[in-house]
């Protein structure tokens, strides 16, 4: 299972390109924290984004790439607000993903969605590219 987040995280990552000044892609990771997730699957999702961002080699931080970060339940927390990822702010990225307590709470797929929509197309970033991702278990069961 650990394989599988760390694989996903770093394939939404793949194709990011990494000499350009400006954020040329925009990511919004959308991380389920309902109750149908066990205690131990949402650390091991949540270290495993830690981790893969974490990694220079993987997340350029020079700017070119802007993520937000979402954990969804029955309701929608911003977890990171969208922003172009540097040297100087990726410490606060995996500061917030660290620090994020499971929801516990039902499975509201498209809230998750329709909020990472929104911050994305309501932003001041201008990128060439956006990409949501959703890390989930199962269906949405409440919400839209």
């Amino acid at each position: 299972m650990k394989k599988l987040y760390a694989a996903a995280a770093a394939v939404a990552l793949a194709a990011i390109p990494t000499g350009a000044q400006a954020a040329t892609i925009e990511l919004a990771l959308l991380i389920d924290g309902s109750g149908s997730i066990s205690g131990a699957n949402f650390l091991l999702q949540r270290n495993a984004y830690a981790n893969v961002l974490n990694d220079a080699t993987i997340l350029p931080q020079n700017g070119t790439v802007a993520i937000g970060v979402w954990q969804f339940g029955t309701t929608v927390q911003q977890v990171f607000a969208m922003a172009e990822i540097n040297a100087g702010n990726i410490g606060a990225l995996i500061a917030a993903i660290n620090g994020m307590t499971q929801l516990n709470t039902a499975t509201n797929i498209a809230g998750a969605i329709d909020t990472a929509t929104a911050a994305i197309f309501g932003n001041s970033i201008d990128s060439a590219r956006q990409l949501i991702d959703v890390s989930t278990d199962g269906v949405n069961n409440v919400g839209n």
